[in-house]
């Protein structure tokens, strides 16, 4: 019998990794994302929420690789989503990568890419609506929602490392060693968050580790300082590019608390019903 080593496993796996570069729902040509104001993004928006991925999952559709989401709602600012008895809705996006012995990679421009236990803001309209806009069959479920302006539409939601006040991250805005989009960022203050639940968990059992604590709050300052630092280079910019055109000053900025996100869109919401 002819044993094939390990080696040349991993040897054949690299060599047949593939990435793909495709259109988003239409496997042809690729579109080119039209900018949009914060007010286009409200007004074409059907439901905007605050939820956290539960779960993701690539799988093979259609011939292209689409992962799933399952999102867990916890606010609505605009419109609702259908939900399973477990309170959550499924999100369909082209794109992902599939684990295996060959792995397989599909890109497409602008696709939104959430981690599993990521709290995230979503700006969604409907799937089925947007396919037939763009005179296109859609490659992903039409139940799903879509996040319009694909990554326009998605923000990652993080409490503040000091504060704990809930800010938004974008990865397009600042892929920085000090931005909580980035992987290692996210890493860093989930460990965080872990640490301070553990030491504060009366009912754990366990006793607080003094050292392991003032290393969080070191850390945890060191990246505040970074973070806020960026907020308020973000800010001073939208307030520039505001006095030049005055849409502009509603737009979400690196780092903004989503409490101040949250009152923007509700006013606009408003605006639009009458």
């Amino acid at each position: 019998m002819f044993l094939v080593r390990p080696a040349w496993v991993r040897l054949l796996a690299g060599a047949l990794s593939v990435m793909i570069v495709a259109a988003w729902g239409t496997g042809a040509s690729a579109q080119v994302l039209k900018k949009l104001s914060f007010q286009e993004l409200v007004k074409k928006s059907d439901t905007i929420l605050v939820a956290t991925c539960t779960q993701r999952k690539a799988v093979f559709k259609n011939g292209n690789i689409v992962t799933r989401y399952n999102l867990k709602p916890s606010e609505y600012w605009k419109g609702t989503m259908a939900l399973s008895s477990e309170g959550e809705f499924q999100m369909e996006e082209m794109g992902g990568a599939l684990e295996g012995p060959i792995p397989l990679a599909q890109a497409v421009p602008g696709m939104v890419d959430l981690a599993k236990n990521e709290e995230t803001l979503l700006f969604c309209a409907n799937q089925k609506a947007q396919a037939q806009r763009a005179g296109v069959k859609a490659q992903v479920d039409p139940k799903s929602p879509y996040v319009v302006g694909r990554w326009q539409g998605h923000y990652t939601v993080f409490p503040h490392p000091e504060s704990g006040e809930k800010i938004v991250g974008h990865a397009s805005l600042s892929e920085t060693p000090g931005s909580p989009t980035n992987p290692g960022t996210r890493a860093t203050m989930l460990k965080l968050s872990q640490n301070a639940a553990r030491a504060d968990g009366a009912s754990s059992g366990l006793k607080p580790n003094v050292m392991q604590r003032t290393n969080d709050r070191l850390r945890a300052r060191k990246l505040a300082q970074r973070i806020d630092k960026a907020a308020a280079r973000a800010k001073a910019e939208r307030e520039a590019q505001a006095a030049k055109d005055p849409t502009a000053a509603d737009e979400i900025y690196q780092y903004e608390p989503l409490s101040a996100i949250k009152m923007r869109v509700m006013r606009e919401v408003n605006n639009i019903k009458h």
